[in-house]
């Protein structure tokens, strides 16, 4: 279900319900998506495969935060002194905090990316829906709807460009923001933490129904893979409206 509280935790929630939003999809998610009523959520480690920087602490960050979460230790270590017979704890300054955190972050916060747009985007079909992809048209307040039929918490935040963080900040931020070279994408994320594992990617129920407003087909696909995405859609009991994009029609 959708957590509000957790989205504000988080980062910065989506307020505007009626704000359109965009999934751009290849066939195969698509068949996904309708064979198991759900959204493929992949881990932030799994995005990191093509973004490097994708849920990382800056150069210029990891330093500041080594040093604060040290000092904040150390406080806690002078107020609470080790038992006689404890043995020797493992010294603060061999630790490497920042790693270690984004390894965690890596393997427990699992996101599902939508773009926020009052239209089709040229950009996003040549990136994400070239060669017959579809676009999902839908809204956030759709969005949040949808999850409803979900058990655990979903958060769902606005992605941050070129942001920097500092210990004042959620450790988490760095799993929700990317460099200035992707704010074309104007991501927004779906969220779910649990506990860390090596999965790619984790299911996440939706209601189809509610989700989808319209679906748009590859604008350069032929008029009989239309008419094919609509009797697929169908055999799943969606009646949503399906159509080629009108990206390049005439104007």
């Amino acid at each position: 279900m959708y957590d509000d509280g957790q989205s504000r935790e988080f980062g910065e929630p989506l307020e505007d319900d009626a704000a359109p939003i965009w999934r751009y999809v290849s066939l195969p998610m698509l068949l996904q998506m309708l064979q198991t009523r759900t959204l493929f959520f992949p881990s932030i480690a799994t995005l990191a495969k093509t973004d490097p920087w994708e849920g990382h602490w800056y150069s210029d960050e990891a330093p500041i935060v080594r040093s604060g979460i040290m000092n904040k230790m150390e406080k806690d270590l002078a107020l609470s002194p080790e038992s006689e017979g404890e043995g020797k704890r493992t010294p603060l300054e061999t630790i490497d905090f920042p790693a270690n955190m984004q390894a965690l972050i890596a393997k427990s916060v699992y996101v599902n990316c939508w773009h926020r747009n009052s239209g089709e985007s040229a950009a996003m079909w040549a990136i994400y829906g070239r060669k017959h992809g579809i676009a999902i048209q839908s809204s956030i307040g759709l969005l949040k709807s949808a999850l409803a039929v979900e058990e655990r918490p979903v958060a769902i935040v606005r992605v941050q460009y070129g942001s920097s963080l500092g210990m004042a900040d959620p450790s988490i931020g760095i799993a929700l923001r990317k460099r200035n070279s992707f704010s074309h994408e104007q991501e927004i994320r779906a969220m779910v933490v649990v506990e860390p594992s090596n999965e790619v990617g984790i299911p996440v129920k939706v209601d189809l129904n509610i989700l989808i407003e319209q679906l748009y087909l590859w604008p350069l696909a032929p008029p009989w893979m239309l008419e094919v995405l609509k009797a697929e859609v169908r055999l799943h009991d969606l009646h949503n409206p399906i159509k080629k994009s009108p990206l390049y029609d005439p104007a």
